[in-house]
């Protein structure tokens, strides 16, 4: 949605970027940047994020942090780590979450990118961070039902579903088709390097 919102703008002669911010996973330190939260505290708040189901397979969040949220005030007893935080490093827990989801919203993560494209819209100053050129494919068989044909140049493809969750992978180069007959009926999203299409299953 983002990207067509960029390319309607773009289109219309609106300076506009377009950043792709890509799911980051979780490690045991990720929280310890925060004053009082020690490298064995963080540890702590990571094992119960993952005790609790919110990541998946290579640390990658397998809820959103809403859903994460609402897991917290629906089930407090198993959450004794993250319920001991204060206040601000229970928020800084929670923007840390945003992060890893890639919700496009202004964090400190990305700061300095979005400060140097709002002050500047329409100038040079942002390239150096501009995004990368990011080329369309047109999948078929869409709507597909069991596979998805590739083009040529498509290897280690990833295939994200409208939450932004990563539900598909498939290493490799030059394959020339990807299995999708597991995925339950939706819209998803297939990107490889800086090429992406849209496809929806059956």
């Amino acid at each position: 949605e983002a990207f067509h919102n960029w390319q309607y703008l773009d289109s219309a002669g609106v300076c506009s970027e377009f950043y792709l911010q890509r799911p980051s996973p979780t490690y045991p330190a990720r929280f310890k940047r925060f004053p009082g939260i020690t490298t064995s505290l963080s540890a702590s708040i990571n094992n119960e994020l993952v005790g609790n189901g919110c990541f998946g397979q290579g640390g990658y969040m397998f809820k959103s942090p809403g859903e994460i949220e609402l897991a917290v005030i629906s089930n407090p007893s198993n959450w004794p780590v993250v319920l001991g935080l204060t206040g601000p490093q229970r928020q800084f827990v929670l923007d840390q979450l945003r992060v890893m989801w890639s919700s496009h919203h202004f964090h400190s993560d990305f700061m300095a990118a979005d400060f140097a494209f709002i002050s500047n819209p329409c100038g040079t100053a942002v390239s150096a961070l501009e995004p990368e050129k990011w080329r369309e494919w047109t999948l078929y068989p869409n709507p597909a039902n069991s596979w998805i044909q590739l083009p040529e140049s498509a290897e280690d493809v990833r295939v994200y579903n409208m939450s932004g969750v990563q539900v598909l992978a498939q290493k490799g180069i030059q394959q020339s088709t990807l299995s999708v007959a597991g995925l339950p009926p939706g819209m998803y999203l297939l990107q490889s390097g800086n090429a992406w299409g849209k496809f929806v299953k059956q």
